[in-house]
C-alpha cells in the first residue's frame, strides 16, 4: 500500500519481469530490465529500507539486442527457483539472426552468473521468443523457443516451438527437440 520508488524508465517497448529479491528483508524485490531503446538487460534490485532501486548490467558487453515488442515478444524469459532462492532468466542475444545465442543467468540477491553453456549456441537464423520453467520435482530446466537453429524456418511466421533441458543447472543442454508438429506463425 506505500507508495515506493518508481523503477521506470519511461520507455514504451521497455518490458520488466518482477521477482523475489531473496533478500533477508522479504520486503525487498528484484525486476529483470529489457531496456528495448538502449538495447540493454539488468537486474534492478529494490532495497525497502531505503525506497531506493540499485540496476547492475546482466549483459554489459553489448552482446544483446532486443526486437521490438509490437513485432515479437517476450525474447526473455524468467522463472524462480524456490528451492535455491534464486532467479533463472534465458534471453537472445539477438532476434531472428545469424549466430544468435540464447543464453541463461543465474541470478541471486548478490550475484549474477552466467550458466556454463549456453542453451542454443550459435543458432544459423530464424529464432526468438523465449520460455522457460523448472520441474519441481526433478528440479531439469526447461528452455522454449520459436525457430529451428539450422536457420530452416522463417521467424515468426512459418516456426515450430523447440526445447531444450538441462539436469545440471545449464552445465549442459539436452539436443533441441519440437515441441510442436505443425509449422505455423508464431509472434507472442
Amino acid at each position: 500500500g506505500d507508495t515506493i520508488a518508481d523503477p521506470s524508465e519511461g520507455g514504451s517497448q521497455d518490458q520488466y519481469y518482477g521477482l523475489p529479491g531473496w533478500n533477508a528483508d522479504t520486503n525487498d524485490e528484484m525486476i529483470i530490465f529489457v531496456d528495448a531503446s538502449a538495447n540493454g538487460l539488468s537486474v534492478k534490485r529494490y532495497d525497502d529500507s531505503g525506497n531506493a532501486w540499485a540496476e547492475t548490467a546482466i549483459i554489459a558487453d553489448g552482446s544483446f539486442v532486443e526486437a521490438a515488442a509490437g513485432i515479437t515478444f517476450p525474447h526473455v524469459a524468467c522463472a524462480v527457483d524456490v528451492a535455491n532462492s534464486r532467479n533463472i532468466v534465458a534471453c537472445w542475444s539477438a532476434v531472428d539472426a545469424a549466430n544468435q545465442d540464447l543464453r541463461v543467468f543465474i541470478i541471486t540477491d548478490t550475484t549474477i552468473t552466467e550458466t556454463a553453456a549456453n542453451a542454443v549456441l550459435n543458432a544459423t537464423d530464424d529464432c526468438g521468443l523465449a520460455a522457460f520453467g523448472i520441474d519441481t520435482v526433478s528440479g531439469a530446466w526447461y528452455v522454449f523457443y520459436s525457430g529451428n537453429a539450422d536457420g530452416s524456418e522463417t521467424f515468426p511466421t512459418a516456426t515450430k516451438v523447440y526445447f531444450k533441458t538441462s539436469t545440471d543447472s545449464g552445465a549442459t543442454w539436452s539436443a533441441q527437440a519440437a515441441l510442436t508438429a505443425q509449422i505455423r506463425s508464431t509472434s507472442w
